[in-house]
């Protein structure tokens, strides 16, 4: 029996495209816009790769936590190559990645998260094996963005922390197996601007200001572009 057990390591998006544009994208938003990335994301011994399609999908209100936000309603679809092994032996298969993410419309921090991950995959063992997994999770974050101040022009090499509270609920399913998981953790996030940086991607070439984000399980770095307002580049590397 071989069982496909996953844990997310490496997730890479490279900006390929955008509808909105401008300085101030995001008040520019209108329903229909879409953002292809490229995307990257190591599960394990099993490495997804394809593109991603972010979408906005129109203005809404959520409540978290006691406060009601005004939200941009994003969506995010796509469709995944999934190869690599499986405890050795050789895997391929396919993968769907399907979400939806609720922005506070004041400083598009993530309010609400829902993802779901789902893979069929052949393992290429003396008689080959036909496995399924899939993932469905929904995290709140209060307050969004989380507490602490961020310097209004902060310095090459300066670091600021905010804290804040996530709750998760998670369900998987593995090869016949379904486990659920909820809890209620508080993450502080240290963030470090490295500077301004040129970054080429498939879209062409930007000048982006960098951040860091260090949770404690993992580093992300965000390369944010404020010709077109959007990120031009976002990877994610766990400790």
């Amino acid at each position: 029996m071989v069982a496909l057990v996953c844990g997310a390591l490496l997730v890479v998006f490279v900006f390929a495209s955008i509808a909105a544009t401008g300085a101030s994208a995001e008040a520019a938003y209108k329903t229909g816009d879409e953002w292809v990335y490229d995307f990257d994301m190591q599960l394990g011994t099993l490495t997804l790769s394809g593109t991603l399609t972010y979408s906005f999908e129109g203005e809404s209100s959520t409540s978290v936590a006691g406060f009601t936000y005004s939200t941009y309603e994003m969506g995010s679809q796509g469709s995944l190559a999934v190869g690599g092994t499986v405890q050795g032996y050789t895997a391929s298969g396919t993968a769907t990645m399907v979400g939806t993410d609720s922005l506070d419309q004041a400083n598009l921090y993530t309010i609400i998260s829902e993802s779901n991950l789902s893979m069929t995959v052949t393992v290429a063992t003396a008689i080959p094996m036909t496995m399924v997994y899939w993932e469905h999770n929904i995290t709140t974050y209060s307050p969004p963005g989380g507490m602490g101040a961020e310097p209004a022009n902060p310095a090459e090499g300066a670091s600021w922390t905010m804290t804040q509270t996530e709750h998760y609920e998670d369900m998987t399913y593995d090869n016949g197996d379904i486990t659920k998981v909820a809890s209620s953790v508080s993450v502080t996030t240290t963030y470090t601007y490295l500077g301004v940086r040129t970054i080429t991607v498939p879209a062409g070439k930007f000048d982006c200001n960098v951040t860091q984000e260090d949770d404690g399980d993992g580093i992300t770095t965000n390369w944010y572009c404020d010709d077109v307002g959007s990120l031009v580049k976002s990877s994610y590397q766990s400790q």
